[in-house]
Formats: structure tokens, sequence, C-alpha cells
């Protein structure tokens, strides 16, 4: 979490050039992450981590959620 944490706060702290005349716009991100448990399987993984980004966009945007384990 603290990883994708500090990937969130970087993004939002640049801004970005959208085009040659030099347009600059902010651009944030959402992000879902989900811890592999012994017994899971590769697909409900990452269907863990697909709900976590969809809470943070729920939830506000902007943010980290982590799946429950």
């Amino acid at each position: 979490a603290k990883i994708a944490e500090r990937v969130r706060a970087a993004v939002q702290s640049e801004m970005f050039q959208i085009d040659a005349g030099g347009r600059r716009i902010p651009v944030t991100a959402s992000i879902g992450i989900a811890e592999r448990a012994d017994d899971a399987n590769p697909d409900a993984l990452l269907r863990r981590a697909d709900k976590a980004l969809y809470d943070s966009k729920t939830a506000g945007r902007n943010r980290v959620t982590a799946a429950a384990a």
C-alpha cells in the first residue's frame, strides 16, 4: 500500500502537458490493490484488486484502496 500511495501522490503532484501548445492539466490516480492469499488463484486476486479500484473511484477518486483479506 505504501508504494501505491507514493505512486498516487507522484501522479497528483505533476501537471501533464496534453498538446504541443503547452496546455497542462492536473491528473489524479485511483488505485486498487490486493494481497495474494496462499489459497487464492490469480483470477480471484485480480477480481479483488479490481473491486478495490472501483471502491476507490466510488469513495471520491484519487486514493488507494486495499481489498479486504
